[in-house]
Formats: C-alpha cells, sequence, structure tokens
C-alpha cells in the first residue's frame, strides 16, 4: 500500500513537472524546488551526458539542515546522501602551514541497495522498489526525525559535477558549475520543464559552456604561497557564513539576496586543491555582489 501511493505520488509529479520553475534571477545555486526531486531524472541525466559523477545540493527549510545526494557511476550507479562538506583549516606547529580538511558526514543507509534508475526522491527519502522493507523500516526509524518532516520544502543550492574529460583533462574528478546549462538545456527540450517567460535563453546563455578555460594549476599545500592561498579560501568562507545564523542564511538564499562567495576559484578535489583562472561569463555575473572585483579570488 505504501510503494502504491508512493508510486501514484511519483506519477503525479512526473506529469506535473511543467510547473516547476526557476528564480527570476541568475544566481544558479537559489533554485526553488519543492519535494519531491526524482534520482530517476538525475540517473537519466547523468547517463545522458555521460558523467562520471553529479551532484545535488540541497537544503531544508524545516530545520536548516543542508546535505548533497551524489550520484557515481562508478559505484553501480549507487546513490548516496551526505551531509554538507564543512571546510577546516587546523595550523600545524610543526611545519609552520595550515592542514586543510572536510569535515564530512556520510548517510550509508542503503548505499549497497540502491539503483538509480529504481528510485525516487520523496521527503528527503528515496524509496526504491528492489530495497527490502526490513531495510527500508530500519533506515526510516533511524533517520525519520531528521529527513521526514511533515510538509519539507528545499532550496536547491547547487548543482555540479566532474565530467573527466572536456573541462578538466585527466583530473580523476571536479566539481564544475556548468553543469547547470547542460542539465537545464536537457530539463527544458528533454522534459519539457517550463522555466519563467523569458528566462530560459538568458539562464541557458548565461551558463552555456567556455570550453577554452586554461587548465587549472594544482596547488601544492607545502608551498607557502599556495598554502595561505587555500587557507584564506577556506578563512573566507567561514568568516561569511559566521555573520549568519542558519535561519538567516536560509531565507537569503531564498530572496535571491544571499552573498555566499560562490565564485569557487579553489577547488577541492580528491585530496587535492587546485587553482582555477575566473570564468569571465560568470564572473562577470557576481561581480557586482562581492565586496570588491576579485574579493573571493
Amino acid at each position: 500500500e505504501m510503494i502504491s501511493l508512493i508510486y501514484t505520488m511519483q506519477m503525479n509529479i512526473m506529469y506535473d513537472m511543467s510547473k516547476r520553475y526557476l528564480n527570476d534571477d541568475y544566481y544558479y545555486q537559489l533554485r526553488m524546488l519543492e519535494a519531491p526531486f526524482f534520482c530517476e531524472i538525475v540517473g537519466k541525466l547523468c547517463r545522458k551526458l555521460d558523467l562520471y559523477h553529479m551532484g545535488i545540493g540541497m537544503v531544508s527549510l524545516n530545520d536548516s539542515s543542508s546535505f548533497t545526494i551524489e550520484y557515481d557511476e562508478d559505484a553501480r550507479h549507487q546513490l548516496i546522501i551526505r551531509d554538507a562538506l564543512i571546510p577546516r583549516a587546523d595550523y600545524n606547529q610543526t611545519t609552520g602551514l595550515y592542514d586543510f580538511w572536510y569535515n564530512e558526514y556520510e548517510a550509508v543507509f542503503m548505499k549497497d541497495e540502491l539503483q538509480t534508475q529504481e528510485c525516487a526522491w520523496e521527503r528527503q527519502t528515496i524509496i526504491a522498489n528492489s530495497v527490502k522493507g526490513s531495510v527500508l523500516n530500519t533506515w526510516i526509524a533511524e533517520y525519520s526525525p531528521k529527513y521526514l518532516a511533515l510538509h519539507p520544502t528545499y532550496v536547491f543550492i547547487e548543482l555540479w559535477y566532474s565530467d573527466n574529460k572536456e573541462r578538466f583533462n585527466n583530473l580523476s574528478a571536479g566539481h564544475c558549475h556548468d553543469f547547470v546549462y547542460q542539465a537545464l538545456y536537457d530539463l527544458v527540450h528533454t522534459y519539457g520543464v517550463k522555466l519563467n517567460g523569458k528566462l530560459t535563453p538568458r539562464v541557458l546563455g548565461y551558463f552555456k559552456l567556455d570550453r577554452q578555460l586554461p587548465k587549472p594549476r594544482k596547488l601544492d599545500v607545502t608551498n607557502k604561497q599556495d598554502n595561505q592561498l587555500i587557507y584564506d579560501f577556506f578563512y573566507r568562507q567561514k568568516q561569511h557564513l559566521d555573520q549568519f545564523s542558519d535561519e538567516e542564511l536560509i531565507m537569503s538564499m531564498v530572496t535571491g539576496k544571499w552573498k555566499f562567495p560562490t565564485l569557487h576559484i579553489v577547488h577541492f578535489i580528491g585530496n587535492d586543491f587546485y587553482y582555477f583562472e575566473t570564468d569571465k561569463p560568470m564572473y562577470l555575473g557576481y561581480k557586482k555582489y562581492m565586496a570588491k572585483p576579485g574579493d573571493w579570488e
């Protein structure tokens, strides 16, 4: 009965996708979606675009908890849910350098049970027809206080991927926001999602890929200058977030007035850090929201 109800809700939402829209702004992180956002579509996008890895960043309006949904083709098309990665930098007295790491919390509840093409995203819960009932019941019992709100609404804050081919050449992974263009294009032209009026061509044009960008430079954490560059990036992220309470930060995203330094010139990729040349089209779009031009570079 539960599976039948979920299936009915899934079909209703699938037919109702034309009612989904993007906020009328060009902050690519600030897209409002009401649950559910279906994994099936994520998986199809990944396979259609031949992606190795992609993720969606979400945050709950109910309790301000944030998390990512990660699709990994190399791991049997599994879907993994993780709490947001928190950048950390600890000063090492011995080396005189900062040690960088991410405080990562991962919910691995049904990691080996899921096949992306078989599951749907419903109320921040992954439902898969192939998942054993006992596993599902155990997961709901363990995670319902945190993940099963009565009427959840989520802010779609980030969409990234690693293509391992064109943009990043032979890098093992990378968080690349130009996936937004590909995803939007596919949603519009394949799934018929309607965007706000004249927003479609503007957004598609704004996020169009620029494959001519210079190859990113790997940063050396043992090099004093590179080490400081990474630390400055970590520190500015934390400093900015500390200005807000969770509630204020969430509402600033919802209202489109978020000034989080999203122009990530330093990227954490695998176990390494890379420095990216400024993406000119994206940089121009963010420039007026920075404290000063280049402030977050």
